[in-house]
């Protein structure tokens, strides 16, 4: 449950993060810059909660497939609103 949350935590980060830069940008280069700047900001959110987990007795080993799954959809999602309005 604790990862559909999380990953649910991220499309909402990409949500704020593209209408921000869709307000703030000027239209679609303002969306597409908010969608590229998610990518490195939830790739350290994923690793923080990937070392939360280790810190409460998790193994790298354990928390390494959450990671990569917690990390990669959000991403997907948002590498396609960047292919799509590039």
């Amino acid at each position: 449950m604790h990862t559909l949350i999380v990953i649910g935590g991220g499309f909402a980060l990409l949500i704020a993060s593209v209408l921000l830069g869709h307000a703030w940008g000027n239209g679609i280069p303002g969306l597409l810059t908010g969608a590229k700047l998610f990518i490195p900001i939830w790739i350290i959110c994923s690793g923080l909660n990937m070392w939360i987990g280790v810190q409460h007795g998790y193994s790298w080993g354990e928390e390494l497939p959450i990671f990569l799954g917690i990390s990669a959809i959000p991403i997907i999602v948002a590498s396609l609103i960047w292919w799509k309005f590039s």
